[in-house]
Order: structure tokens, then sequence, then C-alpha cells
């Protein structure tokens, strides 16, 4: 099941005046995502035409979020990219996932951010894009005549995250998807057959119970459990949720909230039962460092996760 959360990248409004960086050298939106760093490497994009003098050596800075695999591929193709454009510096910064969201806004607001920014499409459409921090993409940069080619370069529905009354404000470099992960040994611990996990809700809450350990009344070992990290995976998990039981936040027109019409009290119900009526899964057990979000998981402390 797809979440509803895209991770894009995103260049900040403000440096349209304050860097000296050509916007048909780079495009707005997505300077640095891996495609077009990956592109300009093999020389399939082109840099800014010459002008026949030598120019000061450009710099442009890059922030990401801290997810070990995507760092490595964005460190490999910054390298390549500024191998194959020597007058070009990426300063590329890797933010605490703590600390991402809050440093991010601050320095964004005062126009002290960066240029390229790593960021997910429900902190873009709820407050980056409304608050104009951050610029159009423009398709010419991109090597595309016009945005509908651009957008007809990528699968259906790529840009929904990043886009608004028809502007595009970043380019997808992640899609996270939603899978229900099981620890094999802990199943065979409890006596459970790790070929044949829960298939439903009902079944989760049942085979929790039995791989849930406690030593008196406080768990140590959870039989299934969320993720509470912040806001952002809090709306990513429910909206998980209302895919399933066909809930929405808001009408299809976006004019009226109706997330608590019966499906949305279905799809919270859910996460409900899990804390309180299998007693199987606990907010205040859970860990909220973010760097690595399924710590719990990897170290045996949780025995199923989403």
């Amino acid at each position: 099941m797809v979440k509803t959360g895209q991770t894009l990248n995103i260049e900040p409004l403000q440096i349209a005046t304050r860097r000296r960086l050509s916007r048909r050298r780079f495009a707005q939106g997505a300077v640095l995502t891996p495609a077009l760093l990956a592109a300009m490497a093999r020389g399939e994009v082109s840099a800014a035409p010459t002008t026949g003098r030598a120019q000061d050596p450009t710099e442009i800075t890059f922030w990401s979020h801290t997810h070990p695999p995507m760092v490595e591929l964005n460190e490999r193709l910054v390298a390549d990219f500024v191998a194959a454009n020597p007058d070009i510096q990426v300063g590329y910064e890797i933010i605490p996932n703590m600390n991402f969201a809050e440093k991010m806004l601050a320095s964004m607001s005062t126009g002290t951010g960066p240029d390229v920014i790593n960021m997910d499409d429900n902190q873009l459409r709820s407050t980056y894009i409304p608050s104009e921090l951050v610029a159009e993409v423009d398709p010419v940069a991109m090597g595309y005549g016009s945005v509908d080619e651009l957008t007809a370069a990528y699968m259906p529905g790529a840009f929904e995250g990043a886009s608004v009354d028809g502007k595009i404000y970043g380019l997808p470099s992640e899609f996270n998807v939603t899978a229900f992960a099981i620890n094999v040994a802990a199943f065979e611990e409890a006596g459970l057959d790790p070929e044949t996990p829960p298939t439903t809700w009902e079944e989760v809450g049942a085979m929790g119970q039995e791989l849930a350990q406690k030593d008196g009344d406080t768990l140590t070992r959870l039989g299934f459990d969320f993720l509470y990290l912040h806001a952002g995976w809090y709306h990513n998990q429910f909206g998980t949720l209302l895919l399933q039981t066909g809930g929405r936040l808001v009408s299809e027109d976006g004019t009226k909230a109706v997330v608590n019409e019966p499906a949305g009290v279905e799809a919270l119900q859910i996460w409900h039962d899990m804390v309180y009526k299998y007693q199987i899964a606990d907010p205040n057990f859970s860990s909220r460092e973010a760097t690595v979000p399924y710590q719990d998981f990897i170290d045996g402390k949780i025995a199923m996760s989403l």
C-alpha cells in the first residue's frame, strides 16, 4: 500500500536574487535531484552557455534529511556532478531528522537557508508553497520544452505532492511505500509460524498478544506498534489506515473536514485498539529518535511494525 508521503527536492525562492546561479543552468525546483545530477554528469543536460571569459566558481548548498542509502547516493552523484562541472561547487549538508523540520523552516524563513532542499510533500504543501518559500521548477533547465513535457517523463501522479494550480514546485526523489514487517525470531520464540503472518488487524491484535512480553505490568517487547516520531509520521500512518477503511481527511472538493465520518473513526479505532484493547502497543515505550526510525524493531523491542 502506498503511503501518502513523498519526498521532494525544492529550491528556495529567495535565491533567485541572492545567488548568481543561472536559472537556465539548474532547475529551480530540483537542482540536485539524483536524476538531474546523473544526467548532467553524463553530459545529457547542458550546463550554462559559456560566456568566453573566466568566472568565479558558483557555490550552491544542498540540505537533506538523514537516510543512509539516500545520503550515499547523493554524495556519489554530487561528486560526479562536480567532476563534470568543475566551476560549480556543491555544499551538501545532512540535517539530523530530529532537527530537520525546525532548522529548515527557520533558515528558509530568514533567508539563510540552502539553495536546494529535500522536503516531504506534507510540509511542502502545508507551509512552504503557501508561504512562498520555494520557487517553481523551470522545465527548460531540465531539458524539457514545457511543464507538460516534464510531467510526461514521469509516472502519472508523480507531481501531485508538489503541484498547486498547475505549477510544479519540486521533483520527486523518493517515494515511500508501506510494508508490514515481522520479527521472524520473535514469531518462532512465541510458537507462531512466520510463514503465516497476520492478514487482518484482528489477527495483528491476537498474534501481538502472544508476541508481547512484560515485566510485571510493563511491556518490554511490544507485539506491534506504529511509530511516534513527529506529525509527518502520524499523518502518513493514519493516511494508510484511511486508505484501508475508505476514509479521508477532507472532502474531495477540499471544503470541509470529513475525518470524523464513520470511515475515519474506523481507521483511528484500529490504532486505538492496538494500544487499549489488545494492549500490545504503547506510545510511551517507543523511541522518539527519528534518525533511524525503525531502531526499536531492529533491536527486537517491537515484534511487528508498519
